[in-house]
């Protein structure tokens, strides 16, 4: 039971459970939040809290977590990281490298003999640094050009209040196109669909490959 006079070094969240214990987390000195990617909101909310704030990175393959990125506190001292350039660190002896695809390969003695390859796209900085991109196997194929759903979605989100997703799917011409899909009202799908797209179009980071090329409405 949670003591509101009681101060704890250690708490493990779910992004859904810091959003709804903002009011608390004052008591916890460090706190790490895996399994989902936190929200830019969330990110926004304790950005200026006291509080130590860690995303875990860990998978099934690895039976725990391998590596910590900072999510608050980026002017602290000794942190070199902007919010929006913080990277995942990896835990004490564990080693980081990228296969012929561009995916994370681990290796770590105490975790397993053999390397640990993922599916995960990184972009590596050492052998102790990375930043994750997406999943293998939810790229996009369009007309030659990769697509990383998750990264596109992350700029997206700054201009799209609605629930959304963005996705692959069969084109004649580009092998695979990129679509949006909102959750909205039917009745106001023309209006948001103009309004979306000069939306995107004014993301400084969006390329041109990123401007999803038909916008679908679902309630």
């Amino acid at each position: 039971v949670f003591n509101s006079k009681k101060a704890y070094d250690f708490c493990a969240m779910l992004p859904i459970q810091l959003q709804n214990s903002i009011d608390k987390i004052g008591n916890f000195k460090n706190i790490i939040v895996g399994s989902v990617k936190a929200s830019n909101e969330l990110i926004d909310a304790i950005k200026d809290f006291p509080v130590n704030i860690f995303e875990s990175f860990g998978m099934t393959e690895t039976a725990t977590h391998i590596a910590l990125k900072a999510l608050n506190n980026f002017n602290k001292e000794g942190n070199d990281f902007s919010q929006d350039k913080s990277v995942f660190k990896t835990l004490p002896d564990i080693f980081v490298s990228q296969d012929e695809r561009g995916c994370l390969v681990i290796k770590s003695p105490h975790l397993s003999k053999h390397p640990i390859v993922t599916n995960d796209i990184v972009k590596l900085y050492s052998d102790t640094e990375f930043e994750w991109l997406g999943r293998f196997d939810s790229v996009i194929n369009s007309g030659g050009i990769k697509l990383i759903p998750e990264q596109i979605e992350g700029k997206l989100a700054t201009k799209i209040e609605q629930r959304f997703f963005v996705a692959g799917i069969s084109d004649a011409v580009l092998g695979e196109k990129l679509i949006l899909v909102v959750e909205s009202e039917i009745k106001m799908a023309e209006k948001l669909k103009n309004n979306m797209l000069k939306k995107m179009q004014q993301i400084k980071n969006v390329s041109k490959y990123e401007i999803p090329k038909d916008i679908y409405f679902i309630e």
